[in-house]
């Protein structure tokens, strides 16, 4: 991995997560394998990524790099991966016309129920609701 990809991924990271503890980053991103893994995550989120497929693209046991991820980066590779995809998802909600189920399938949902399900239980609203909300605090801002 090259120095700007370094650096990108870093950026990414930090407007991911908001505050976080920028040595545990640096302690992810000085990891070869995982910072492969947050490049490839980052890269297709959409992609059905599993445990399995991540530890064979980056030459790692599936054990060891569930271990490894959950140590350096400090969530699963699952909550890591949800919590990328909700972003994606919230950006394109504030960003776009696009319907639900075109968000769910660009962000890695099957279906846009799982999506809607998935993003209430993270964030305590429905999708509709946030863009709704998000659009009348733009609105009132003019």
């Amino acid at each position: 991995m090259n120095k700007l990809t370094e650096v990108l991924l870093v950026e990414l990271i930090r407007m991911n997560f908001g505050q976080r503890d920028d040595t545990a980053l640096l302690r992810a991103l000085a990891d070869k394998h995982i910072a492969k893994a947050l490049q490839l995550m980052h890269d297709n989120p959409a992609k059905a990524w599993s445990l399995d497929t991540l530890a064979s693209e980056v030459g790692m046991s599936r054990a060891g790099f569930a271990k490894r991820f959950k140590q350096r980066v400090e969530y699963s590779m699952f909550d890591y991966l949800t919590q990328l995809r909700l972003q994606r998802a919230q950006a394109l909600l504030e960003d776009t016309e696009l319907p639900l189920y075109e968000i769910a399938s660009r962000v890695g949902y099957a279906s846009d129920l799982a999506f809607t399900r998935t993003f209430k239980k993270r964030l305590g609203f429905t999708p509709t609701a946030y863009r709704k909300t998000v659009r009348e605090k733009h609105a009132q801002g003019r």
